[in-house]
């Protein structure tokens, strides 16, 4: 069969469109939050396999041991996730939180910061790289 249309060795489009940098940041954005009280926050979580309104972030009182939680996660009277004061290497302070859901494929680490305006927050995750085999 004959071809038809202009002939090119060149392909269509590159073959790497995107320029490869040396830092990867993959970072979803599980929640919104406001803070309603000096450690307390309300919000929505959402993803793929959650839909969450009207998530509360607490302060974690009574809780014991070497190092209990500063903050709970709660959906009404479910605690979703417990949470702890943390710094980022640049010494913001965030709450870190664990979660665990039979729909996940492993626990999660999500974050929670601040967007600047001292009021509104994301709940952020950044996926583990894969140790590559050298």
């Amino acid at each position: 069969h004959p071809r038809r249309g202009p002939v090119s060795d060149q392909p269509s489009r590159p073959r790497r469109a995107r320029a490869r940098s040396k830092r990867r940041c993959d970072i979803t954005t599980l929640g919104t939050f406001i803070r309603t009280g000096k450690d307390e926050f309300v919000g929505q979580l959402k993803s793929f396999t959650i839909d969450r309104e009207s998530v509360r972030i607490v302060p974690a009182d009574d809780r014991t041991g070497d190092n209990p939680p500063t903050h709970l996660m709660m959906d009404g009277d479910v605690e979703v996730a417990q949470g702890w004061l943390k710094k980022t290497r640049d010494e913001r302070p965030y709450i870190g939180f664990r979660i665990d859901d039979p729909s996940f494929y492993a626990t999660i680490y999500p974050g929670l910061f601040e967007r600047g305006d001292g009021r509104s927050f994301d709940l952020n995750w950044t996926r583990p790289r894969k140790r590559r085999e050298d």
